[in-house]
């Protein structure tokens, strides 16, 4: 299982634009959702057991949550984990 989310984490780090490849920011769509459902970053820490600065970092593109920690968000948020990370299917 940890490398089916590993494949899914790597297929959809990029996304075709105009034919050319660009990095897809996932960040943006992590601040999106947590702010929807009305959570603070540091409410979703302490959820996650983690620091704060981990939030920050994931929604500033700085790094990307381990794949417990996506499952988690998703479920927390009460999103799919193709919605969560803004991709249609």
């Amino acid at each position: 299982m940890k490398n089916l989310f590993k494949i899914l984490i790597r297929s959809f780090a990029y996304a075709q634009d105009d034919g050319k490849r660009k990095t897809m920011q996932f960040g943006q769509r992590f601040k999106e959702v947590r702010k929807q459902c009305g959570y603070t970053q540091k409410q979703i820490a302490d959820l996650l057991k983690i620091e704060q600065s981990n939030i920050s970092d994931w929604e500033n593109d700085v790094s990307r949550p381990e794949y417990e920690n996506l499952i988690a968000l998703a479920e927390i948020y009460g999103e799919t984990l193709e919605s969560l990370l803004g991709i249609e299917l």
